[in-house]
């Protein structure tokens, strides 16, 4: 099984049961799966192939589970990012992971 099909089985099976969940927003399977679908034609669009990773630099949040889903619908590679890293460690992480789009938050 991989991830689309994973999200797929889960909206077929749960559709308006709650998915995730933060302190402003919550999504059921439903709208998770078509958010996450959203964000993989988003990147799709965006010229990025499949050998390429995407760095992503969020807080724990429903727009970070929607950007991980999307990612690996999108058949990328997602280089995780935290922001609990000095900036020095994360422009090595940057530098040295070969990205080609950087997805953060405020």
């Amino acid at each position: 099984m991989n991830v689309a099909s994973l999200l797929e089985s889960a909206r077929l099976r749960y559709g308006d049961r709650l998915a995730v969940s933060d302190a402003s927003r919550s999504l059921n399977y439903s709208e998770y799966s078509a958010r996450a679908e959203a964000v993989a034609t988003a990147l799709r669009s965006s010229g990025l192939g499949s050998s390429h990773r995407v760095a992503v630099l969020l807080h724990n949040s429903v727009e970070y589970a929607e950007v991980i889903f999307g990612i690996a619908l999108a058949g990328l590679t997602a280089v995780h990012i935290s922001y609990r890293l000095t900036p020095a460690e994360m422009a090595y992480l940057l530098e040295n992971s070969n990205v080609g789009m950087i997805i953060y938050d405020k």
